[in-house]
């Protein structure tokens, strides 16, 4: 068994196959509009043929299982990963590029979930839990 990338770490290989592993974690995180990114990603050469898989990925609703860092986890690989030929070959858009797309839409969230309250502004406020004059209401 040969491991291409590991669950914290993006593959740097230089053989055939691992550069072919490391560009598809490329080429998954483009073509899924950066939603996830397949992690720890490993394979062993057979007789007749090769045998990959990824048990894990990192997804921006953290719903790829155990190990699924969110956002967190695709934005290290953009920055881990270093293009190769066949990223390059197949045009794939550069990481920093796709890093400035995930922290955007990281600000952009972040922004809808604040919601003012007096003078402040509280993260994820909920108008359910003020009462009136702005006490908190517990039952």
């Amino acid at each position: 068994m040969c491991k291409f990338s590991g669950l914290d770490l993006a593959g740097h290989n230089k053989d055939f196959i691992g550069q072919t592993c490391d560009a598809f974690a490329h080429w998954t995180l483009v073509d899924s509009g950066t939603e996830f990114v397949p992690s720890d990603i490993q394979g062993k050469l057979t007789s007749s043929f090769w045998q990959s898989h990824s048990n894990t990925a990192h997804s921006k609703e953290k719903t790829m299982g155990l190990g699924d860092k969110g956002i967190a986890g695709i934005k290290e690989f953009c920055q881990q990963h270093k293009c190769n030929t066949i990223c390059k070959n197949f045009s794939l858009e550069a990481m920093m590029k796709l890093l400035k797309i995930l922290e955007e839409e990281e600000d952009d969230f972040n922004s809808e979930n604040d919601e003012p309250v007096g003078d402040e502004t509280r993260k994820g406020a909920n108008n359910d839990d003020i009462g009136e004059g702005g006490d908190s209401t517990h039952a």
